[in-house]
């Protein structure tokens, strides 16, 4: 819940050796160090999850022990003020809660004087140190901090708890990840999309049951189909819409408009769009409404007599002068 540090897309799908490799904080309130990754197994047959964790996190982020066979010792943690042990370790633990001793690391000893970094194979605590197991093709790799019972803290069955252990019951409810952490890895490595928090949380969870980690396997499927089929179909969200229109509730139709239909719609325009209407640029003579041609006829015919009758007029008074 506080941290996932590294998320490796560095091997392809197509490679034929490549492991599953993580790093979890679980049981301190973290989540993981190391994102589930699908890491590329170098031709050979030499290399060991050492050599995997150096190549793909990078020497300044981890401290080995000292000679062939050593455990680790400790990772590089950002914020490690913010980590917190788990409440349930923390009810057992008969010496106390002893916090981190270096700042900026997750150590050997920290918050209790037998923590350790276990080795998981497949689902099972394997006594062979990281340094001497030599990953094979499929290997699910899991590097998880213990606090309490040597192991019995990881949500191992167990028959899967370190045989170590100091404790003969598990602490948290047996679980299998290995199928959820492919799935993670898988789509990180397939795709640059990010995986939903619901699914590192339920992952992160100790107390998650196989149930949980059942569905967080069927959401992240489906996740993933989804993020594939938006990538091979662009717009498959449009549904029950005009063309163009994008459903705003893929899987919804769209709903109905609140606005009622006109009672009588304007016919079709045959697809053509509708006739705009120019103003027309007037003048003077323009503005003076033209008369029809009826009533321009009889106005002059009126005009006639009239001026005849002036004409006469005016001779008969120039002829009294």
């Amino acid at each position: 819940m506080i941290f996932s540090v590294f998320s490796l897309t560095s091997a392809s799908a197509g490679l034929e050796d490549t492991a599953v490799l993580c790093v979890e904080a679980f049981t301190v309130g973290g989540e993981f160090i190391l994102m589930p990754s699908l890491v590329e197994i170098p031709a050979g047959g030499t290399s060991t999850v050492s050599d995997l964790l150096n190549d793909y996190m990078g020497r300044s982020e981890i401290n080995f022990g000292y000679g062939a066979g050593s455990t680790l010792n400790n990772f590089a943690v950002p914020r490690t003020g913010l980590l917190t042990l788990n409440n349930a370790i923390s009810n057992v633990l008969t010496a106390g809660s002893t916090g981190v001793s270096n700042n900026g690391w997750l150590s050997v000893n920290d918050f209790a004087k037998d923590s350790e970094w276990i080795l998981i194979v497949n689902n099972k605590a394997t006594a062979e140190a990281p340094d001497v197991y030599r990953p094979k093709n499929g290997d699910i790799i899991r590097i998880a901090f213990s606090v309490y019972g040597n192991g019995a803290d990881l949500a191992l069955s167990k028959t899967n708890m370190p045989a170590a252990s100091t404790v003969s019951e598990p602490l948290f409810p047996e679980t299998n990840r290995d199928t959820l952490y492919t799935l993670m890895a898988k789509h990180y490595a397939a795709s640059d999309f990010s995986v939903d928090y619901y699914i590192i949380e339920t992952a992160a969870n100790l107390n998650s049951s196989q149930g949980d980690i059942n569905r967080a396997e069927d959401f992240l499927r489906a996740d993933i189909n989804d993020d594939f089929d938006d990538i091979e179909n662009p717009g498959s969200d449009i549904e029950d819409n005009e063309p163009g229109q994008i459903n705003p509730n893929p899987g919804n139709p769209t709903p109905p408009s609140s606005t009622p239909p006109p009672t009588n719609p304007p016919p079709a325009n045959s697809g053509n769009p509708p006739p705009q209407s120019t103003p027309k640029q007037t003048n003077a003579v323009d503005r003076i409404p033209p008369a029809n041609s009826a009533e321009s006829g009889a106005s002059l015919l009126g005009a006639v007599p009239l001026i005849g009758v002036l004409g006469v007029l005016i001779f008969l008074f120039r002829r009294k002068k």
